[in-house]
């Protein structure tokens, strides 16, 4: 299977220096005091290496105050900022309220090769973990109710940003996937009856104990993880049905 791995292999690792090229009017960054040519060196004590990092732990940030470490001519030092939901484009173009500090990078993105395969493939686990670390951060954030569920989506958001991804090239169509993959793989390993997490579930209990659960309890386990499944499925067509209109219109 094409993976990560192979990507910055022969490919290379997309890669954008963290220096401010343009703050946005009226924006966080703007009020907050950042100007362009402000290199960001950490968020919340995260170091920044890539601009990708920023534009990946903004949205996270759900809404709190972020502390940023800025090195400006040669001076390093702290601003507070509070990013705020603005209408914005996600990486395909499409219009959605979006969480933004208000800056765009200073450069086009290049690719970083990685020659050596070992190295790749320790890359490639660690974006892999990034991947899995963020999801269940939005997960904890919607099952806390300080995150609405208008980011789920269902066959029609798939199908939709599979075209969409498609027309990127063949690369952009296989990163969709793997990462479609890396979600699919996390909501299935949630301990979840009726999920392969839920049978997890039964059989580390089942270690404990000593004994399996009895077929009672078993069977309610099952017919609660069939309701949240159902819950769950109803939700994301609401969702998707919420866009129909709106690929209609792109046809």
């Amino acid at each position: 299977m094409y993976d990560q791995g192979e990507h910055f292999v022969f490919l290379g690792r997309p890669f954008t220096d963290p220096v401010i090229g343009f703050v946005e009017s009226n924006s966080a960054a703007e009020e907050a005091g950042i100007i362009a040519g402000d290199k960001v060196l950490s968020i919340n004590g995260s170091k920044i290496k890539r601009f990708e990092d920023l534009q990946r732990i903004i949205p996270l940030t759900n809404g709190a105050t972020i502390l940023l470490k800025i090195e400006r001519e040669s001076q390093v030092f702290n601003i507070s900022a509070i990013p705020r939901v603005q209408d914005g484009t996600d990486a395909f173009g499409n219009s959605k309220k979006r969480l933004i500090l208000g800056v765009k990078s200073s450069g086009q993105t290049n690719f970083e090769r990685i020659n050596n395969p070992f190295r790749a493939f320790v890359l490639a686990v660690g974006q892999t973990y990034v991947y899995v670390r963020d999801t269940l951060v939005f997960v904890w954030q919607m099952l806390t109710l300080s995150r609405g569920t208008e980011d789920l989506g269902g066959p029609f958001s798939i199908a939709k940003y599979s075209g969409q991804a498609a027309s990127y090239g063949f690369v952009s169509l296989v990163l969709f996937m793997a990462i479609l993959s890396i979600n699919l793989g996390i909501i299935n390993l949630f301990p979840i009856p009726l999920l392969d997490g839920g049978h997890l579930l039964f059989y580390a209990i089942e270690a404990i104990k000593g004994s399996p659960l009895s077929e009672r309890v078993q069977e309610w386990g099952l017919r609660l993880g069939l309701v949240f499944v159902l819950a769950l499925m109803l939700l994301v067509l609401k969702n998707d049905i919420l866009i129909i209109p709106k690929l209609l219109v792109l046809e």
